[in-house]
């Protein structure tokens, strides 16, 4: 019995491969595939963030996602936002220091600020990146190792969630165009 349900198993494998083929969907459907793995890449990345905040929380001089009244770091990029990190490091001529620091180009920021440009998610992504890891060296140069493995931890699920969100656009980018391209 076993062997007619491997049959019956091959050969319905089988009937699909050919209908695909007929279709013209068989690159389509690898493309579906792709893109269904990296959403679940993606969602794997959020886990694991929420994990690491998870672990945050346990530590009551953590404040979680949210927990010290500030913006989530989900919200929508804004310039305020931005202003609030470099201000609060380099003072009130952050611009300059901030781009070169965090990767942005100084232009960016002076477009972002005169509204000639909407804040990026990458600009942002970028500061928070930047302020999380500043933070952290902080922490450790202050002593607080333990508050820095936590603050790193955080910075490592927010590198490995905008990792898997750029391939996960990446792939659907990709099958849009090849779908165009038809």
């Amino acid at each position: 019995m076993a062997e007619a349900e491997h049959y019956d198993i091959e050969e319905m494998i089988e009937m699909s491969v050919a209908r695909e083929r007929r279709a013209g969907e068989k690159v389509a459907s690898k493309e579906r595939r792709e893109a269904a793995a990296a959403a679940l890449r993606a969602r794997r990345a959020e886990v694991e963030e929420r994990a690491a905040l998870k672990r945050m929380s346990e530590n009551p001089a953590l404040p979680t996602e949210g927990g010290n009244g500030g913006p989530s770091l989900d919200a929508p990029p804004s310039f305020d936002a931005l202003e609030r990190i470099g201000m609060s490091v380099f003072g009130t001529h952050w611009e300059g220091k901030l781009g070169a620091q965090a990767g942005i180009e100084e232009r960016s920021i002076r477009r972002f600020r005169a509204g000639e440009l909407a804040t990026t998610p990458e600009a942002m992504a970028r500061a928070r990146l930047w302020a999380i890891e500043t933070a952290a060296e902080l922490l450790a140069a202050a002593g607080e190792a333990d508050l820095a493995g936590e603050v790193r931890a955080r910075e490592q699920a927010m590198r490995l969630r905008n990792t898997e969100r750029a391939r996960a656009v990446h792939a659907a980018n990709l099958a849009k165009a090849k779908a165009k391209a038809r």
